[in-house]
């Protein structure tokens, strides 16, 4: 065996660690966005859960309004109870609430003794300047007398 024979196989040359190195640094910057996209996934989808719970609680409210308003007083209106719905989603427990959440009634259409609300919640999301975030949802709710 000749001296330059023993060389090659005695081990890696720099530029293959070097190479080596490379290879698994992209690598790792492909899991590091794939992990930072993931919990930008995750942040949105907890404000939409939100979003849900909150939907859910202005229609019980719809509901609450409907059974506790006077027979013949008409249908429950969303601006009678927008404020109180407003101040508890925004600072929720944990603070878990969505602080710049808005409610904007969307459309409104009758079928005998039922309407059927829409309302958009909105929110801002805390990461990125100007973009919004919105949940639509729908309600049905029945009337009493003269709307």
């Amino acid at each position: 065996m000749n001296f330059r024979t023993a060389f090659w196989r005695a081990g890696f040359s720099l530029l293959e660690v070097l190479i080596a190195l490379l290879v698994l640094s992209i690598g790792l910057i492909g899991v590091g966005v794939l992990t930072v996209q993931s919990l930008q996934g995750v942040h949105s989808s907890l404000n939409t859960t939100m979003a849900s719970a909150a939907a859910l609680d202005l229609e019980e409210r719809l509901w609450l309004e409907v059974g506790s308003s006077a027979e013949g007083s008409g249908c429950p209106k969303l601006v009678q109870i927008e404020g109180a719905f407003l101040d508890q989603w925004r600072v929720a427990p944990l603070n878990l609430g969505l602080p710049s959440l808005e409610l904007i009634p969307e459309d409104k259409s009758e079928s005998g003794r039922w309407v059927r609300m829409g309302f958009q919640l909105e929110w801002a999301e805390r990461r990125f300047e100007g973009e919004k975030e919105a949940f639509r949802y729908f309600s049905s709710v029945p009337c009493r007398g003269e709307n």
